[in-house]
């Protein structure tokens, strides 16, 4: 479970797709071998495919929360920065295709 969660953490969401398309189906064959007296509780290895799933899903909210606040951290930076910039209230440069000043 802590390797899945750490697939999906530090993976990308393609990465973590496909790693939950080979376990799902792993832990459902592995729960068929096993048999229903160890790895069933349920008495069906359809209810134990999901499980892997579980760790996949976290990770993913946990990626996608650490993306979106370092965008944030940048956007803050960046208006941070702009409005530390010196601000000049010079009116605007006259348009190339004007020789003289407007009369």
């Amino acid at each position: 479970m802590v390797a899945l969660y750490t697939v999906a953490v530090r993976g990308n969401r393609r990465r973590t797709v496909r790693t939950g398309v080979v376990a799902a189906p792993a832990s459902g064959t592995v729960s068929v071998v096993a048999g229903i007296d160890v790895a069933q509780p349920q008495r069906a290895p359809l209810l134990e495919m999901p499980w892997p799933l579980v760790p996949l899903l976290l990770g993913e909210l946990v990626r996608g929360r650490r993306e979106e606040v370092r965008a944030y951290a940048g956007r803050a930076a960046r208006a941070e920065a702009e409005t530390a910039s010196p601000c000049t209230n010079s009116p605007p440069a006259a348009p190339p295709w004007r020789t003289s000043a407007p009369s």
